[in-house]
């Protein structure tokens, strides 16, 4: 099984250009948020949990791909 790697999450937040940010996932699973947790500014949530206070807390978003599957369903 992976383990949480805050060092990896890291590396994909500075990839895409961000240090600070909403990440919404389909489902929080342990690793994710293990390795979130020590992140300053970074905080994980499901998309079925997001509402405009989440939204306006952070200027920067990142969904995985399930979680924007999903919110584009809701959407239609």
């Amino acid at each position: 099984s992976e383990k949480p790697k805050t060092k990896v999450l890291k590396q994909k937040l500075s990839e895409l250009g961000v240090s600070d940010c909403l990440i919404i996932t389909q489902e929080i699973d342990e690793n994710t948020y293990l390795a979130s947790r020590n992140i300053p500014r970074v905080r994980v949530v499901e998309w079925a949990s997001i509402d405009p206070v989440v939204l306006l807390s952070y200027e920067k978003v990142v969904l995985t791909e399930s979680a924007l599957s999903e919110v584009e369903a809701q959407l239609k």
